[in-house]
Order: structure tokens, then sequence, then C-alpha cells
């Protein structure tokens, strides 16, 4: 996995895990995906504020969540992704990545 995230990264894109997952089991995953975390326990509108603020950046956000509290920063993200198959370990969690539009890379 820690592969795929290098890959992204050279490609320019940032990931981020918003989630509202024990904190403790979000630290774990993040190491193994080379995360940042950004937000532990956010509300909807903690998220979506979170997506605003890389857009005002100029940055195009993609997000993908299992819809639980996930639906105002789905709405708002360039690119929502909604999971159909959260299950309660995963509930409340959401990933969201970043990128510079093409025309402002270097």
């Amino acid at each position: 996995m820690r592969e795929r995230f290098d890959h992204l990264r050279a490609m320019g894109i940032r990931t981020m895990m918003i989630t509202g997952d024990n904190p403790l089991t979000a630290a774990a995953i993040a190491r193994q995906a080379v995360w940042m975390i950004s937000l532990l326990r956010p509300r909807p509108e903690d998220k979506m504020a979170l997506i605003r603020r890389e857009q005002a950046k100029g940055k195009l956000v993609a997000m993908t969540g299992d819809g639980t509290n996930d639906a105002p920063a789905l709405a708002q993200a360039d690119v929502g992704r909604r999971d159909e198959h959260g299950n309660a370990g995963r509930q409340g969690s959401g990933n969201m990545w970043t990128w510079t539009p093409i025309h402002q890379a270097h």
C-alpha cells in the first residue's frame, strides 16, 4: 500500500484521512498508508470546511466516504465517491485527495 501512496505523491496528489474512528486505529492506518491525518472525530461541517479551504487554495478535491455524515463534504468536493459498503469499522471515515490543476503544476 505504501508504494501506491508514494506513486500518488510523485504525481502531486496529497492524501489525507478524515475519520471519526478511534484515534489509535486511525494512527495505525495512517502509518501504514502514509496518510496525513487532518481531522479526528470531525463533524460534517468540519469536513466540508476543510474541503473549502483546499479549494480556496486552488486545489481540486476528490473525496470518498461511506455516506455517514459525509454527504455535505461529498457534495462540496470536486469529485465525490460514496462507498455503498460502509461497515461499523469504517463508518464516519472519509479519505480526501487534493491535487494541483495541471495548468498550475511545475
